[in-house]
């Protein structure tokens, strides 16, 4: 193997950006992890965090025959000047996720670890709870990649993909009018999520691929099925992301705060995996009626989410529920749409709304 000669790169990193993107889906911290796979020791990890200050940050435009002025839905970053060597080389970046990354140097310094037990390490790494950092940003990360370092590359630009390390959640949900009850909403979940995730993406060969293309996106045709999850919710019981609503319905339709929560694949997902028509995920809504004080266990109105076959990390799920009939015993349906999320333009096709017939 010839000897090893110095040469400089510089980093690409692509980030889908949702439609109605907020700050906290940049990057804010970034962490940049080399490890030289030929001596398998870690070459190169930023002490401190790389700030955005660093990085160059831009969005990219439409491409020839498309509107100029509609943007795809990317952020690029760019980290210029990294010095490295020939070789075997894997690269692993890491943004808003400080506190994980910290704990991985437990009595010493992360460059004083083999590769493969940082690898390891990386690769183990958890969130747990409410999906976001102190000051609100949410994970991103790329996976394990692998590069072969010659001099050709002296000066070049890599390019690694990020995606969040989260589902993200939107909510609306409106009343018909000809429900003669005055109603509350006091909070709403899904069904079957899992409660811990891992940080980093844990992918069957070709799946990363299919993720990038469908951009974070739920499609009629294409799913993300090949993933590992941290762990695997096989019960009904829903995990309620927004409690302690009080919102009068009949005033106008309730938004929910955008929720981030953790990448799931349920036994429900997996045995409907094959079904084309399958639906695993439930949307559970608490509602009280003005008769009802607050000591009383809520009404929950369930509906199935239509078009909903995987919650794979960084999938958008934006939906719709209206309260369509009154709630009489034995009469309790909302009916549900999940809307397919695009940055640039509208979405063409309809979308079927399923009624719950839970009683």
């Amino acid at each position: 193997m010839p000897a090893p000669e110095p040469v400089s790169l510089s980093l690409r990193l692509d980030v889908d950006k949702s439609n109605g993107a907020t700050p906290n889906e940049q990057i804010h911290t970034l962490r940049l992890i080399l490890i030289n796979e030929d001596e398998n020791s870690v070459e190169k990890i930023s002490d401190e965090p790389i700030k955005p200050e660093a990085l160059v940050k831009n969005l990219t435009k439409a491409s020839e025959g498309e509107n100029e002025n509609v943007e795809h839905n990317k952020y690029i970053y760019t980290v210029d000047n990294i010095e490295t060597t020939t070789g075997n080389k894997i690269i692993y970046a890491v943004a808003n996720a400080e506190d994980k990354i910290k704990g991985l140097a437990t009595g010493g310094q992360l460059s004083s670890l083999l590769g493969t037990e940082l690898i390891e390490k990386l690769e183990s790494l958890q969130l747990s709870g409410k999906i976001e950092t102190t000051d609100g940003s949410i994970p991103i990360s790329s996976r394990k990649n692998k590069f072969l370092i010659t001099k050709k590359e002296e000066g070049t630009v890599i390019s690694i993909d990020m995606v969040y390390a989260a589902v993200k959640f939107d909510l609306e949900i409106a009343q018909k009018v000809n429900i003669d009850k005055k109603l509350t909403i006091v909070g709403w979940g899904i069904s079957r999520l899992a409660s811990k995730s891992y940080l980093l993406p844990h992918f069957k060969e070709g799946e990363w691929e299919n993720l990038l293309e469908l951009s974070g996106t739920v499609d009629a045709d294409k799913w993300v099925f090949g993933y590992e999850t941290a762990e695997q919710p096989n019960e009904h019981q829903p995990e309620y992301l927004c409690e302690s609503i009080v919102h009068d319905i009949s005033l106008g339709n309730y938004t929910s705060p955008t929720v981030y929560w953790h990448e799931s694949r349920s036994q429900e997902q997996v045995d409907l995996e094959s079904n084309t028509n399958g639906c695993p995920y439930v949307l559970s809504v608490k509602v009280r009626t003005q008769d009802m004080n607050e000591n009383t266990d809520p009404i929950i109105l369930n509906g199935e989410l239509p078009n909903l076959r995987s919650l794979v990390r960084s999938t958008h799920v934006k939906m719709k529920a209206t309260i369509k009939s009154s709630l009489e015993p034995g009469d309790n349906h909302l009916e549900v749409r999940v809307l397919k999320w695009k940055e640039n333009g509208p979405i063409d096709g309809e979308w079927e709304e399923v009624e719950d017939t839970n009683k």
